[in-house]
């Protein structure tokens, strides 16, 4: 769906998703709005707290919480974090396979080398902070063991070969990193238009760390080369500092010299080599130029909140309308009740605010629950399908870009979304009326109930569905 600018042509108002009217009516008559917006349809909410349960799924416990996610399109990859008063036995990544399935459908599986326990047991309040999913190279993440220098904090994930044992659709530890931290979750980068690094492969794994190495050269991420033929070589550590495509300030810099943040999230569109990244709460944008460094960077946010983690973002690149646009959470502290609609945020590559309206297949407005502001994001690009991962609900929404209403009779009078119009439908309108619900205003003057919606109503109802 195309981004829409808010407008007052009323002659299209009751051709339009609720979603836009309601959009409109603020326009025109009530508080100011986002001279954009951007609606997705709420697909499915899915419940995976069970790969938190200890006592009835231990095979498949992850950790406390869910703390990051991957989607490939059609299997999620759900990484696990520490938040105990005794100690767990692990926090890994767990594979939900054909995830969109009914629940009767999936089928579960360990990432084979993401226990998070070993070779060092991960301590509390720490986990898997990203994860990022390839098609060619695999299952990317990062791990924080809260301190530089631990071995494995950053570790590639492959398929195993059917002469290992394994099959297509099982990942094992391929790689590993030996002196980073983990702090910040990593992605997968293809270059810039997508046209990789020559000698280094056409795609390395990015990853952002503020502890390792010159002042410089945390200003941005470091590109680690892979290994060769990932499929078929038993992991080694070799992911380190020293094995890279890039690094600043020779590389890629998302901030100026001689500044220093917290860094949390990262991502890499793998189209045009654009970046986004959290710089603790601010988020930073960063275009790529064809030297593969970064021409130009914008930063959303002054709130910086350093030490709150679960600060995440995703591009939604190649997202239906032609415009890319960037997600991200603005988590400014870990409070509990924080609205879904004032920490989740849309903005286009160069920093302006959209506005983002969740409705349900008929075009009625969702409202997600409050939470304490800890979500994290999986994008795919194919399938235009976008997962937000709720920390501390452990639910997984699943949205897709709202192309008009579903339901069987597409008639704006169809309150209830199904295939007739009756006695129900006029029943809903008139609670709607009751209740001052702005979707109930269809007619002038707009801002204000009266007769002539009643009558509008009347009159879109009778011309039926079409």
């Amino acid at each position: 769906m195309p981004l829409k600018t808010a407008t007052c042509q009323r002659e299209i108002r009751n051709h339009e998703p609720l979603a836009s009217r309601a959009h409109a009516d603020s326009c025109c008559g009530g508080p100011p709005a986002l001279a954009q917006e951007y609606v997705f349809e709420l697909v499915q909410t899915e419940e995976i707290d069970l790969l938190s349960d200890l006592v009835n799924t231990p095979a498949f416990f992850i950790g406390n919480n869910p703390s990051s996610i991957a989607f490939n399109g059609t299997d999620l990859f759900v990484g696990g974090f520490a938040n105990y008063s005794t100690v767990i036995p692990a926090v890994q990544i767990v594979q939900i396979q054909d995830f969109l399935l009914s629940t009767a459908g999936r089928s579960f599986a360990v990432v084979e080398g993401s226990d998070a326990a070993v070779p060092t047991p991960v301590t509390n309040f720490r986990g898997w902070t990203g994860l990022d999913w390839d098609s060619e190279r695999g299952l990317l993440g990062t791990v924080d063991y809260g301190t530089s220098g631990a071995s494995n904090q950053i570790r590639v994930f492959n398929y195993k070969p059917s002469t290992q044992g394994g099959f297509l659709s099982t990942l094992n530890l391929k790689a590993t990193s030996i002196d980073l931290r983990g702090i910040a979750g990593p992605s997968w980068d293809r270059g810039y238009n997508g046209q990789g690094f020559g000698a280094d492969g056409p795609i390395v794994a990015s990853v952002l760390d503020p502890f390792t190495g010159p002042a410089e050269e945390k200003n941005g991420p470091f590109g680690h080369i892979l290994p060769p033929e990932p499929g078929l070589t038993d992991p080694v550590p070799n992911l380190d500092s020293f094995n890279v495509a890039y690094f600043p300030p020779s590389g890629p810099a998302l901030i100026q010299p001689d500044t220093s943040t917290l860094w949390r999230d990262l991502d890499i569109d793998p189209n045009t080599g654009d970046m986004a990244a959290r710089a603790a709460n601010i988020l930073i944008i960063g275009t790529r130029g064809s030297d593969g460094l970064i021409s130009s960077r914008v930063s959303v946010g002054t709130d910086n909140a350093p030490f709150v983690s679960g600060q995440n973002v995703a591009i939604l690149h190649g997202l239906d309308g032609g415009t890319d646009l960037v997600v991200y959470n603005d988590r400014p502290s870990t409070a509990g009740g924080q609205a879904f609609t004032d920490v989740v945020k849309l903005v286009t590559k160069d920093g302006s605010p959209v506005s983002l309206s969740i409705v349900d297949s008929s075009g009625t407005p969702v409202a997600l629950p409050p939470g304490v502001g800890y979500y994290d994001f999986a994008w795919d690009e194919a399938t235009q399908t976008l997962c937000i991962l709720d920390f501390a609900a452990r639910d997984v929404y699943v949205l897709r870009p709202f192309n008009g209403s579903s339901c069987p009779c597409d008639s704006p009078a169809n309150i209830n979304c199904d295939d007739v119009l009756n006695f129900f439908d006029i029943a809903a309108y008139i609670q709607n009326y009751n209740a001052m619900d702005p979707s109930a205003d269809l007619a002038e003057p707009f801002g204000t109930l009266n007769f002539f919606d009643i009558v509008e109503y009347i009159s879109i109802y009778n011309m039926g569905c079409p």
